[in-house]
């Protein structure tokens, strides 16, 4: 009940610059025009919208791939804090954002939303991917499934090059949904798509399922 009288008294500064009011999604106005929303553009693989071939050696079964916008610059700080667990609200925000660009895409709802398995919550306040996926299940009315968990021994994507990305990782990620998404169409919601080696990874694991259908949907790519 305090924070709207907070907010006016202590206005929330950018995620980026640190320094001017945010505007919108957690940025203030000036960083927010330097961020490459891809608005539907992206290639259907990957969905960058800058990179052409880039992901044509990679194999995939899933659906389509779509992404809010580029990973760099002011959204990938934002992006950052949020998977840092630092800022609910923006992290709500985005949900709405990625949502609200499927359905201007007209993509077809999904009969769940499905998070990507991360590292959990730990030091953070919350688990971004999983708070994001919770959203947009409820935007959608879909059930909000928790069907993964990444085990232990294996480095974080972030420290590893992009071969060693996509070498074994399917070994470290386990499904334990059953037969509850057989015949379902799944969005599968992550924080960022770098490599593909998760989208893909958990695409297999869910088709294996009996999924019918699987749709990536991230904040960056």
């Amino acid at each position: 009940m305090f924070r709207p009288l907070l907010d006016a008294l202590f206005p929330p500064l950018c995620l980026a610059c640190g320094q001017g009011k945010r505007s919108r999604l957690g940025l203030c106005s000036g960083c927010l025009e330097a961020v490459q929303f891809h608005g539907g553009r992206g290639c259907y693989r990957c969905g960058r919208s800058s990179t052409p071939h880039r992901c044509v050696p990679l194999e995939h079964r899933y659906q389509s791939v779509l992404a809010l916008a580029a990973y760099k610059g002011p959204w990938r700080q934002a992006v950052l804090a949020v998977k840092a667990g630092r800022d609910r609200e923006t992290a709500l925000d985005m949900a709405g954002e990625l949502f609200a660009l499927a359905r201007s895409l007209e993509l077809a709802l999904p009969d769940a939303v499905v998070p990507a398995p991360g590292a959990g919550r730990d030091w953070r306040r919350f688990d971004a991917v999983e708070l994001v996926a919770k959203k947009i299940a409820e935007f959608s009315a879909a059930n909000f499934l928790q069907v993964f968990k990444r085990l232990p021994g294996r480095r974080p994507q972030v420290e590893m090059g992009r071969d060693d990305r996509l070498r074994g990782l399917e070994k470290f990620i386990r499904y334990t949904g059953g037969e509850v998404l057989k015949n379902k169409d799944v969005w599968l919601i992550d924080d960022v798509f770098t490599t593909g080696g998760t989208a893909a990874a958990c695409t297999d694991k869910l088709l294996a399922a009996g999924v019918k259908s699987v749709s990536v949907l991230v904040l960056g790519n």
